[in-house]
């Protein structure tokens, strides 16, 4: 199976191609612009860059959020629409679910949390001691303190909420943190993409049934609700 996975949720946007769990090619940019200018000719560099076109594609990745509603929208729609031109089945993941696939083989769960802002986060824990990661619970959004609360033993903590707050996490009683490296901390395609082949095939949908993951409107419906 050849793949293409793209992210966008974050500052960040990074696509890759990859084949039976061997990334052909990768690309990653943090422009400081909208991803709508880059994304595209990210997919075109990356496909090009793996020696191949768009026909040797069996599916298409993407990640669902929660994330950026701006980056996220910008992501899901542009892959649905190459899916659609193309007849491609598609994957999708939570960002959350893409950032612990990092940690695959952590004897302590992960907690991942995104800033959110509004000092809130997204987050949800995960069971990465096998080969996919499997969610502890539900992914919430909640100031930190709501979802340190629930929380004792060890944890490694991942995401750009997690370094926000890292000194309540450090000052959590009756809980061990563990931490990785800066750079493990944003999403990344190359997870996204491994997700998918671990899913096989026969997982992909169709691209209308791939929708964004939002776990809170945006703050233009809520001023839209206030008003």
């Amino acid at each position: 199976m050849i793949i293409l996975a793209a992210d966008t949720t974050t500052a960040s946007a990074s696509v890759c191609v990859m084949e039976e769990s061997r990334i052909l090619a990768r690309r990653f940019r943090n422009p400081g612009q909208t991803h709508s200018r880059h994304l595209l000719p990210m997919i075109e560099g990356v496909i090009d860059d793996a020696g191949m076109d768009i026909n040797s594609l069996d599916a298409l990745v993407t990640t669902l959020g929660p994330g950026s509603f701006t980056g996220l929208r910008i992501g899901v729609s542009t892959l649905k629409g190459l899916a659609m031109a193309k007849g491609l089945p598609m994957f999708g993941f939570s960002t959350l679910e893409v950032i612990a696939a990092r940690f695959l083989s952590f004897p302590w769960p992960v907690c991942v949390m995104m800033d959110a802002r509004r000092n809130e986060v997204y987050a949800q824990n995960f069971d990465v001691s096998g080969n996919i990661p499997r969610a502890m619970g539900p992914a919430v959004v909640a100031s930190p303190h709501d979802v340190l609360g629930h929380m004792d033993g060890s944890f490694l903590f991942a995401g750009s909420g997690a370094l926000l707050y890292r000194q309540e996490i450090m000052e959590k009683e009756n809980l061990q943190a563990f931490w990785p490296g800066l750079l493990a901390h944003e999403p990344d395609a190359g997870e996204a993409a491994f997700l998918a082949m671990e899913a096989g095939l026969d997982a992909a949908v169709a691209p209308h049934l791939i929708t964004p993951l939002y776990l809170r409107k945006s703050d233009a419906e809520l001023q839209w609700g206030k008003k």
